[in-house]
């Protein structure tokens, strides 16, 4: 029997209208009544989910910035807090200051260029003074590219640098981002930090994910699943499969797993 539930948010719980439909959010009332924990995995801010859980409170634990940020949404405490080192920081603008980018702090995203995460964005006026002002603040850095080929010569030109970060190439509205993370966080961490604390095996995990960076934590866990709609790389390592985004694909599997008595 598992005790938790973990899923992934963009492109696995909201569909493309960026919405939960009421029977999902009705079928996770009820598992959590039972005693079974939810928590979200996403690349997003903790600020984006927690508006989703204000009118129906329906989530346990928020793992943001893709494993950076772990919240007790129960408790209304964090129990993990590491972001991006302010030299990597330094180093990852100064590389990239001609392109596009997104830094992401717990309340903004601060952005310069030509594109922005269409959520919560400012623009940046000066981005030196903002990086000194949050240099223990800054969770996330999206670079934008125009192409997969530009996408993987940033995480090149990263590596060639020594810049020790986790990097994920994320395709949105024909643009291609490069996420990146501080090196030593990723969703399977958070996970397991979460599972330790309510003295949960990760054999009674069962997640349901769309994105790359779950896919070392669908390997691990019990019941590792996708969604029809799934990057690639996730559908390779998932032992299960359940409906896509748009039709309702967590809501399925939990009603398979978690039925009614």
């Amino acid at each position: 029997m598992y005790k938790m539930v973990v899923s992934d948010f963009c492109g696995t719980l909201i569909d493309s209208e960026e919405a939960i439909s009421v029977s999902t959010m009705l079928e996770l009332d009820r598992i959590r009544k039972e005693g079974i924990l939810f928590c979200i995995t996403t690349s997003k801010s903790l600020k984006i989910v927690k508006e989703y859980n204000k009118d129906f409170p329906f989530i346990d634990y928020i793992v943001a910035f893709n494993g950076s940020y772990i919240f007790d949404v129960e408790k209304n405490e964090v129990i993990f807090d590491k972001g991006l080192s302010f030299s990597s920081i330094k180093k990852i603008y100064k590389l990239f200051s001609n392109k596009s980018l997104s830094f992401y702090t717990l309340e903004f995203c601060n952005y310069t260029g030509l594109y922005k995460d269409k959520d919560y964005s400012e623009m940046l006026i000066d981005t030196l003074g903002f990086i000194d002002e949050n240099k223990k603040g800054i969770y996330k850095i999206n670079v934008y590219a125009e192409s997969l080929k530009e996408a993987k010569s940033i995480i090149k030109k990263l590596k060639d640098n020594n810049i020790n970060v986790n990097t994920y190439i994320v395709e949105e509205d024909e643009v291609y981002i490069v996420e990146i993370t501080n090196s030593s966080n990723d969703k399977l961490k958070a996970i397991e930090k979460i599972a330790k604390k309510n003295k949960i095996s990760m054999k009674e995990v069962l997640a349901v994910c769309s994105s790359a960076s779950s896919c070392n934590l669908i390997e691990k866990v019990g019941c590792g699943c996708c969604v029809a709609n799934a990057d690639k790389s996730v559908k390779k390592v998932a032992n299960e499969f359940t409906d896509s985004n748009e039709n309702k694909g967590v809501e399925h599997l939990i009603s398979k797993y978690f039925k009614s008595v």
